[in-house]
C-alpha cells in the first residue's frame, strides 16, 4: 500500500510524518531522529498488521502503543549494551600472553604454520582448519607435520612422543 498526499486516511505523508505520532515519539525518543526512525517502524508495523486505517482511533492509539514499546525496547538494549561493553573495560582488559595461557610462542613461525597453530590452539577441528584456510587433506597433514618439528624448539613446545601427534587429528576426519 502506498500512502499518498492527501489519501483518505488522513495522513499526509508527502508533507512529513505526522505531526501527532512525531509528537508521541519525541516524548520518548532521546533524539530528533530517533523519534523520525520509531515513527516510520511504527507505520511499517502498522501496514505489516494490516492497520491501514491511519484516521481511525484505535489505529491511533496502537501507533502510540507500539512507538512507546519499540522506545522502551531500544533502551533496555542501550543499557544492556552500555553494561555488557561497561564489564569487559572494567575488567582491566589484560591481554593474556601465550606463555601466560601455556602455550608457545608462535610468532617466529611463517605465516601458514602460524595461522595453522592459532586456529589449532583456539580449539578449531581438523576439518574446520583446512576449511578455513582452503587446503587439502595432504597439504594440511604436511603443514601440521612441520608444525610439530617447529614447536619442540620453542619454550613451552610439547613434544608428544615419537609417532609426535595427537590421536584427535587422525580421529576427527
Amino acid at each position: 500500500m502506498c500512502v499518498q498526499s492527501g489519501d483518505e486516511n488522513g495522513v499526509d505523508m508527502a508533507a512529513g510524518i505526522d505531526p501527532s505520532l512525531m509528537a508521541v515519539a519525541r516524548r520518548y525518543a532521546h533524539a530528533p531522529a530517533d523519534a523520525e526512525d520509531l515513527v516510520q517502524q511504527a507505520l511499517l508495523a502498522a501496514v505489516e498488521a494490516g492497520r491501514t486505517d491511519f484516521a481511525s482511533g484505535q489505529t491511533r492509539a496502537w501507533l502510540t502503543g507500539v512507538i512507546r514499546n519499540r522506545a522502551r525496547m531500544e533502551a533496555r538494549g542501550a543499557v544492556r549494551r552500555r553494561t555488557r561493553e561497561g564489564s569487559w573495560q572494567a575488567d582491566g582488559c589484560e591481554q593474556v600472553s601465550g606463555e601466560a595461557a601455556g602455550l608457545p610462542d608462535v610468532s617466529g613461525l611463517p605465516r601458514s604454520l602460524r595461522l595453522v597453530a592459532l586456529l589449532a590452539f583456539a580449539g578449531a577441528t581438523r576439518p574446520e582448519i583446512a576449511w578455513l584456510l582452503g587446503l587439502s587433506d595432504t597439504a594440511l597433514r604436511q603443514r601440521v607435520s612441520q608444525l610439530k618439528r617447529a614447536l619442540v624448539g620453542l619454550p613451552n613446545g610439547r613434544h608428544t612422543g615419537a609417532a609426535g601427534g595427537s590421536a584427535s587429528w587422525r580421529a576427527e576426519t
